[in-house]
């Protein structure tokens, strides 16, 4: 698969409630939990651009039972269509037929490998690299692990057997408890709500991780860096302008 940019302009998630994926050209695609279908919503004509009303669509692609419910989704510029559920990554065709990308539907666990011989602990979130690869955040191994084209996994950042918090390269960094996950429109830098540090982490292209806000404490209070403070966040975005949500 040659490299291709996302064309997500957006990326709205929360691990206990169903995701939203906002594209460019605008489509939005909506994992939910109840009937375990990804689903395609289209917005609204010009002529009800007042309005609120959207148009749902066919069911783009359907999570094999034993899967689960969907989790995330994720869509690359040439419409190659990703679904994660709780311990798994499905590839989906522009038809909607969906194989395993990595993981496995019926065992959690901690393992790097290929295909299924891969285990995650808790899938929250995932986004696309700028060469086609996946990043993953894998809460319940407090790590970010990435994927290959082939479905290769390997720890991109974080140690899955030992949470904590720490800065610094790829092997070194800690996290705990990793849920959302998004990247600047460059596709270099990504930004990570790390829900049991009370922080937002930033990692390079290269693994490094440092903070961006938050001192670990929870609470609420805006301020720069460190003076900021988050109690348990889950989901982020950015838009193009560079803006952490």
């Amino acid at each position: 698969m040659a490299a291709e940019r996302p064309r997500t302009s957006g990326y709205a998630s929360g691990p206990m409630s169903p995701r939203v994926l906002i594209t460019s050209p605008p489509r939005g695609r909506r994992g939910t939990e109840s009937d375990e279908r990804v689903r395609w919503i289209s917005p609204p004509a010009p002529e009800r651009a007042s309005s609120s009303f959207v148009r749902v669509g066919s069911i783009l692609s359907a999570v094999p039972p034993a899967a689960g419910s969907p989790q995330c989704v994720a869509v690359s510029a040439a419409g190659h269509r990703f679904v994660g559920t709780k311990t798994a990554i499905y590839s989906s065709s522009e038809e909607g037929f969906m194989s395993l990308l990595a993981g496995s539907a019926h065992e959690g666990g901690c393992a790097d490998g290929v295909g299924a011989l891969a285990r995650f602990g808790s899938i929250f979130d995932m986004v696309i690299r700028a060469d086609g690869s996946l990043v993953v955040a894998d809460g319940d191994n407090h790590s970010l692990r990435l994927i290959s084209h082939e479905g290769a996994v390997s720890t991109f950042a974080g140690n899955p057997r030992q949470k904590g918090f720490q800065d610094g390269p790829a092997d070194r960094a800690r996290f705990n408890l990793p849920c959302g996950i998004a990247q600047d429109h460059r596709c270099n830098i990504l930004y990570v709500a790390d829900r049991g540090n009370n922080r937002i982490r930033m990692v390079t292209a290269a693994g490094v991780v440092s903070t961006l806000a938050g001192n670990g404490q929870p609470g609420l209070a805006d301020g720069h860096g460190a003076v900021a403070r988050f109690d348990g966040p889950k989901g982020i975005a950015v838009d193009n302008a560079g803006n952490v949500m």
